[in-house]
């Protein structure tokens, strides 16, 4: 089929309707909610920009106490989908729902993105088969129904694709990787890996290198200069910890998250090579990108037997990526943002050099969600995936609740609380919530050096019973599980 602008037009507006259609379906028949811890931080970000309070927080993590309490700088997650998300809270409220259309729209433009790239690469014909096989493609839909970072971060990777496919220049390509890195902090494996293909297309000239590399300084420059201004360092987060985090089972107060100073000489933490030389085979036994789409996946593998400069972009970028999840944690949904580009990619390359197998590979590469999985998906998005059949299965819920009056009243004045639901708790009230730790020792040493004025707690659990009885008098009337300091500590809550 020829390529016209208009046959174009008409192929993204086919995939950006089809993702549109994809996501509703998916999510027919249940509440829009903020399902996930993560997904409550983020939109607790995106609110506070919303208001105006700029990338600042209320949900105070053990290890980031040292930057204060009031106006806490928010130094987990990268900017790009709370300022995606901002702007809708900030005409419509920031609502479940509003976050559900955002990311419709976003899973629509991934799939319309998605059917461009391949176009550029293989025709017209290989970008609808790419769209079809992307909105039907589970691990995109499954983190598209919660309001998390990979549909946006899916989005970014094949956008960056389709510049460098429609030879846009280096310098837009380096934003389109900014902005991937600004949205997943693992989107920095795309910088190293255009640059060596530029260089190496340039034959050694660095100009189109030099000209990608302005462009991603350009868009990341203003959030390095903001964390080097509030934590003294450009690259601060706390997802650093990620590296040294133990995939063991570990003591009381395990995860270096809730140290108060977490120390790499711990139970809790666990030697970074250690980890990669452990959990880099069970991610590769698990083929995630084979088992996610087997004939996708084969196809760019001929791509990169062809020398197919996007497929042996795409190689690199999925291997550093697996490198990078290894030394974390071995999630799938790590792995997912890939998928969408591996498609597009895969289809691209089945039009190009297929021959006689062209039919059958994209034949399979649309079966693939109905196909048995050849191993199993990981086990995290395993989890995810039965976790919302069952919800769907038990029909729609109740609207999602209010917070309770005597609740907000009781933590009026911005209150510092310490607390096991921390995130929920620092959304559905204006409270400064400090994530409650494990161990006996940090939950005192908190409670001892900062000026906590109550406790969210299930029950005394780990603590002693006396001294807890001591420290704090429960609150029935703010709602269960509330506890309040018994001498109140001075308001003030500077570092």
């Amino acid at each position: 089929m020829r390529d016209t602008p208009r046959r174009r037009a008409a192929l993204w507006l086919f995939a950006a309707l089809l993702g549109v259609a994809s996501a509703l379906f998916d999510q027919r028949g249940v509440s829009p909610e903020f399902r996930s811890a993560d997904a409550v931080e983020y939109a607790l970000m995106a609110r506070r920009l919303a208001h105006g309070e700029g990338f600042t927080t209320n949900l105070i993590y053990p290890p980031a106490l040292w930057l204060g309490l009031e106006s806490a700088p928010a130094v987990k997650y990268a900017p790009l989908w709370p300022l995606v998300l901002a702007g809708p809270f900030a005409a419509f409220g920031a609502d479940p729902a509003v976050a559900r259309g955002v990311l419709v729209a976003l899973f629509a433009a991934l799939v319309a993105t998605s059917a461009a790239l391949a176009a550029a690469r293989g025709g017209l014909v290989a970008g609808a088969l790419a769209a079809v096989a992307v909105a039907l493609l589970p691990e995109t839909r499954l983190l598209a129904l919660d309001a998390v970072s990979e549909t946006l971060f899916a989005l970014t990777i094949a956008l960056t694709l389709l510049a460098f496919a429609r030879s846009a220049s280096p310098f837009a390509v380096g934003v389109c990787a900014g902005l991937a890195y600004l949205t997943r902090y693992n989107g920095a494996v795309l910088l190293p890996v255009l640059l060596a293909l530029l260089l190496a297309r340039e034959r050694g000239r660095p100009r189109a290198a030099l000209a990608c590399l302005t462009g991603f300084l350009a868009v990341t420059t203003p959030w390095w200069i903001r964390n080097l201004v509030v934590t003294g360092s450009p690259f601060y987060t706390l997802l650093e910890l990620n590296v040294w985090v133990s995939p063991d089972p570990t003591p009381l107060g395990g995860s270096l998250f809730f140290q108060t100073e977490p120390g790499r000489d711990t139970a809790a933490a666990a030697d970074p090579l250690a980890k990669l030389a452990r959990q880099l085979p069970f991610l590769l036994s698990r083929l995630p990108f084979a088992s996610a789409n087997l004939a996708a996946f084969a196809g760019v593998l001929l791509g990169c037997l062809h020398r197919d400069l996007l497929c042996l972009v795409f190689g690199a970028i999925g291997a550093a990526t697996l490198v990078a999840v290894a030394l974390a944690l071995p999630q799938g949904r790590y792995l997912a943002p890939l998928l969408p580009a591996m498609i597009a990619l895969g289809s691209a390359a089945w039009m190009r050099h297929g021959g006689r197998l062209r039919i059958p590979a994209l034949a399979l590469m649309l079966l693939a969600p109905a196909l048995p999985r050849v191993p199993a998906e990981l086990p995290d998005l395993a989890l995810l995936r039965g976790a919302w059949e069952a919800e769907r299965a038990a029909g729609p819920a109740a609207p999602s609740r209010e917070t309770p009056a005597a609740l907000r009243a009781c933590l009026a004045g911005h209150p510092v609380v310490i607390a096991e639901t921390a995130p929920r708790l620092a959304f559905d009230t204006d409270a400064i919530v400090i994530f409650s730790p494990l161990s006996p020792p940090e939950f005192w040493r908190i409670v001892e050096a900062q000026p906590v004025a109550f406790a969210q707690r299930r029950g005394a659990g780990n603590l002693s019973p006396e001294r807890f009885g001591e420290e704090f008098a429960q609150r029935p009337d703010c709602g269960p599980g509330l506890y309040e300091r018994r001498a109140r500590p001075a308001t003030s809550t500077e570092p």
